[in-house]
């Protein structure tokens, strides 16, 4: 007979009332401390409010207490991807394979996985793998579509999304997944209703919100244009992206520097503006979604914060520079050190709080320390000249890897 505590957390679990559902389990646990199923379910709950350290030790838990049941194995690989852990995920899951191989959530996972770690193709693989276990896995043409989509292959990922939405037109993550199919088929505005169907479905979903953000700055012109050339970049393979740079960049250079001799201000504010959109291209999206009704709605308080800083920091940048016309060398020092300035400061709020985002601050203000004295010792004509060029080669440096460090202190905190 069932334990009626175990039997309230499992119907609380499918109401998404989580919380209440590890409560029923804490008197369950109490009662079975080396119940599998308990520490099983109590994981799931954890993974499903971001818990994901606590999710961890359970799922383990669940491992230890029962080591032949391959689901424990299966939900443990899904909480490590998102802590970006990818290698002892795919342990778990091969794990979960070796104990369950007719289980067609297992590909799902390792589908996901792979989709996780840029391997597209072995994505593919392992969600037609998972449809040959179980034809009617709408999980895995979900899977399968999304693999087919950022192989290129869009026209078969939408057809593979109907499909999965027709076995299940009420599951979120179907609608997300299609979502992000329409987006990599350059469909913003049809990506843009699957996401928002998938969040009338489930109103928390993040994935969903995200995907929506991005396709909502898929339809703004300026933020489409920067967004397009970024995704088509990072599609390419790096044997051909980086000759393809060294192919571009030089006659850029000297288109540049040409330019400059002709109408050095009109071209160096051309190009200039297109590297400040490239490089606060997140931001300046965000930017534009904060002057749309619906895109207001959308977005967190920090994205919020980031498209705020933007705006303020940008229009002040851009109002020095062109100040500086007047041949005010401050001013357009001040100007560029705003401009650049921008990137690090927003990325500040795309780390979560905590360690990862007061690091990311520290970094910000060390950049902001070191524009700060080269714009006061310019200024007061006091400092040598040396110093202000050492200060200057330290800001740009610094602002140029801001990117890197606040991506590397995104992963950390989720990998701890």
């Amino acid at each position: 007979m069932q334990n009626v505590r175990y039997a309230r957390a499992q119907a609380l679990y499918v109401q998404h009332r989580f919380e209440l559902a590890l409560e029923e389990l804490t008197g369950y646990h109490a009662e079975h401390p080396d119940a599998a199923d308990g520490h099983y379910l109590a994981a799931a709950c954890l993974w499903r409010l971001d818990r994901l350290e606590d999710a961890t030790e359970r799922a383990r838990a669940a491992i230890a207490s029962s080591p032949e049941w391959a689901r424990p194995y299966c939900l443990l690989a899904r909480i490590l991807k998102e802590r970006f852990r990818y290698g002892e995920a795919k342990v778990a899951i091969d794990e979960a394979l070796r104990l369950d191989p007719e289980d067609a959530d297992h590909y799902f996972a390792l589908s996901l996985i792979h989709i996780r770690r840029g391997e597209y193709e072995p994505a593919l693989a392992a969600a037609e793998q998972g449809l040959e276990v179980g034809p009617n896995s709408d999980s895995c043409h979900s899977a399968r579509a999304l693999a087919l989509s950022l192989l290129g292959r869009s026209h078969e990922g939408l057809a593979e999304s109907s499909l999965a939405l027709e076995t299940n037109p009420n599951d979120p993550f179907g609608h997300a997944c299609r979502g992000w199919v329409m987006y990599n088929a350059h469909r913003p505005k049809d990506a843009r209703k699957c996401f928002l169907e998938a969040l009338r479905l489930k109103p928390d979903y993040e994935w969903a919100r995200q995907g929506l953000v991005y396709a909502m700055m898929r339809q703004i012109a300026v933020a489409r244009e920067v967004l397009g050339t970024y995704h088509w970049l990072r599609r390419l393979p790096a044997w051909f992206r980086i000759p393809l740079s060294a192919l571009i960049v030089p006659p850029l250079i000297i288109l540049f520097f040409l330019g400059c001799v002709m109408a050095p201000a009109v071209m160096a504010g051309l190009v200039g503006a297109t590297v400040w959109a490239f490089y606060t291209r997140r931001a300046l999206g965000l930017l534009a979604l904060r002057f749309d009704r619906v895109g207001r709605s959308v977005l967190t308080p920090d994205e919020l914060s980031s498209a705020r800083w933007c705006g303020w920091l940008g229009g002040a940048g851009w109002l020095l520079v062109a100040i500086s016309q007047a041949r005010d060398n401050i001013a357009l020092l001040a100007g560029m050190f705003l401009l650049a300035w921008v990137r690090p400061l927003t990325d500040v709020f795309s780390c979560e709080s905590g360690r990862s985002r007061r690091t990311m601050a520290a970094y910000a203000g060390v950049l902001a320390f070191l524009g700060g004295a080269a714009i006061v010792g310019a200024f007061l004509n006091r400092a040598p000249h040396s110093m202000t060029g050492q200060l200057v080669v330290l800001f740009v440096v610094g602002a140029v890897a801001a990117p890197f460090v606040s991506g590397k202190l995104r992963r950390w905190r989720q990998s701890t």
